[in-house]
């Protein structure tokens, strides 16, 4: 990769011109301006105060030291004293035939596991579009880390207990009737969601729902055996809805772990750190770590309690056991937790306990936080029945998709037109998702998810099925060869510099797993496609060179954003 390839030529070249700064730490970055070449140096700024020179003056001395590497056609000096470097033409042209299903991957990540958490959903209420947000990032950083060569293991850890699924369960007790999903021709976790719904709307009109709800939790700890069989059946309804779900979504498991199996999960472990010294008995006898040292702890002692004076564990507790044996199992370098940032504390809490406990490899934990996502309605909430549950809103959209195909007079056998429908649909919503910041909180529109003309999914789909369609049109027997020469206008320049940097792009995502610079990347490189085709004709009658060299400069596009479009969990759709 060039900018990888560049870094190291200017390292070497401070360590000739600057003998004693030569460790100095080499940063290429890529201009904000294309016409300030394709990429930036600011060593000499730098370096300036510490060698006493104008950063320009040391600036020119770092070029007249470098060696220019073939790729680089010029190198200016620029600004107050930054060094710009232009790729060669020939190599950009070159680079075309490098172009296949496997431009971009990379063997940075060969030898190493990281395991991915995300979904957990709750069993008593159906995946929802907060799910939507926290599966497509899973999958997403899944893809990615795959095309950098790691072997990835992807998990969900569902919440299948507590008091949330006992308010489910003692609103079916009281109201199902016997009921079951099949009878009431409903999925299985929309069928238990109702009950949630219903709970809340009781338990507003009767406080001792609450004290009933109690009884059937201290049931289920005890393992009573109707208690434990009810709970058995409902969670079996929310799985098969679920997994109908996941299906849908294209979202799969190598494993699945649940919060039953480590209810009591990590007390022996803190017990035996205990004995180390590393935990303490406070009093009332609970057990406690210190963590004043990281500002963690209670406000008051700086403690954090792991098991309670009465023996019971904690969510933190739980998860300490589920990380000893998730490593110990798949002998993974790595834990990925795809998160919502409202579980911040909770996972700065459980790494620096690990760490405390020991286990070299908690360094290599991370938490990939995201924000709310709302609707222009405002704030979902599940027990209030107004959350968007990921089937009906996956259904709306195949409507307005449906809707579009129709008024655009799409010609599509039955089969090809189901098929088409919801691939734009779920890449509508996948991209939507996915092109904002994880960080950032997001207000989800359908109907601007769809748009056909805007930084959406089936614009980029668009974009790929418009150059098919002129690669189905182009004639037989044109010569294949190529030549640097043939590509005189700005706007192919433009592609070709584009292209180049899908590589560069795939390895700096996984760097804080940045999923929306690869949106960004494709949304770019497709304008840049249709930009061409409002100046110049893809097929020029005039110039057969030009015409053959144009069908591969697209067709190296059309595969860029298929490779992209994949590791987005998006269909590249050839026909629309």
């Amino acid at each position: 990769m060039l900018k990888d390839d560049l870094a190291k030529i200017i390292q070497q070249t401070v360590a000739k011109a600057f003998p004693e700064y030569g460790k100095e730490v080499v940063e290429i970055e890529y201009p904000s301006d294309s016409s300030h070449g394709d990429y930036s140096c600011n060593s000499a700024l730098r370096l300036a105060k510490k060698v006493g020179k104008n950063p320009r003056e040391v600036a020119q001395t770092i070029v007249d030291t470098l060696k220019k590497p073939d790729f680089v056609e010029k190198v200016e000096i620029a600004g107050p004293g930054f060094i710009n470097f232009y790729v060669a033409k020939e190599y950009l042209v070159k680079n075309l035939k490098n172009i296949n299903d496997k431009y971009g991957q990379n063997d940075t990540g060969q030898g190493k596991k990281i395991v991915i958490e995300y979904s957990s959903p709750n069993t008593n209420k159906p995946l929802h579009l907060g799910h939507a947000r926290n599966n497509f990032l899973g999958m997403a950083v899944a893809n990615l880390l795959e095309a950098n060569g790691y072997e990835v293991e992807t998990t969900q850890n569902v919440n299948d207990r507590g008091i949330h699924i006992c308010k489910s369960m003692l609103a079916y007790e009281k109201w199902g009737n016997n009921a079951t999903p099949e009878s009431m021709d409903k999925k299985g976790d929309h069928f238990v969601g109702d009950y949630y719904v219903k709970y809340s709307q009781e338990a507003k009109k009767d406080e001792l729902l609450e004290q009933e709800t109690r009884v059937i939790l201290k049931k289920w700890e005890e393992k009573d055996p109707e208690a434990r069989a009810l709970w058995k059946k409902m969670n079996g309804w929310v799985y098969d809805g679920f997994n109908e779900t996941y299906d849908l979504i294209g979202s799969h498991f190598t494993f699945t772990t649940y919060e039953s199996q480590f209810s009591e999960g990590g007390r022996s472990l803190v017990e035996e750190a205990h004995q180390k010294g590393i935990v303490e008995e406070i009093e009332g006898g609970a057990l406690a770590i210190d963590l004043s040292d990281c500002n963690l702890g209670d406000s008051e002692t700086g403690k954090k309690v792991l098991v309670r004076s009465d023996g019971t564990t904690i969510y933190v507790t739980q998860d300490i056991q589920l990380a000893v044996d998730r490593m110990k199992e798949t002998k993974a370098d790595g834990i990925i937790y795809v998160v919502g940032n409202e579980q911040d504390y909770h996972f700065k809490v459980l790494f620096q306990i690990l760490k405390k406990f020991g286990h070299k490899w908690a360094e290599k934990l991370y938490h990939l936080s995201y924000a709310m996502v709302n609707l222009p309605s405002g704030k979902m909430k599940s027990r209030e029945g107004t959350t968007v549950d990921l089937d009906n809103l996956i259904a709306e959209l195949k409507s307005l998709v449906d809707k579009e195909v129709t008024d655009r007079e799409m010609p599509y056998k039955d089969q090809e037109r189901e098929d088409l429908i919801h691939a734009v649909a779920l890449g509508a919503l996948k991209y939507f998702i996915l092109k904002i910041d994880p960080k950032s909180d997001m207000t989800y529109d359908p109907s601007a998810s769809i748009d056909f003309q805007g930084n959406t999914g089936p614009y980029l789909q668009y974009t790929y099925a418009r150059i098919q369609s002129i690669l189905r049109k182009a004639p037989e027997g044109l010569d294949a060869s190529i030549a640097a020469t043939t590509f005189t206008e700005p706007e192919e320049i433009a592609i070709l510099r584009k292209l180049q940097l899908f590589p560069e792009v795939i390895k700096s995502a996984t760097k804080d797993y940045r999923i929306h610079g690869i949106t960004n990347y494709l949304y770019d490189l497709a304008q840049e496609t249709n930009s061409f085709y409002v100046k110049h004709k893809v097929l020029d009658d005039s110039s057969e060179e030009k015409s053959v060299a144009r069908l591969q400069l697209i067709a190296a596009v059309a595969q860029v954003l298929k490779n992209g479009l994949g590791i987005l969990g998006i269909e590249a759709v050839g026909r629309m």
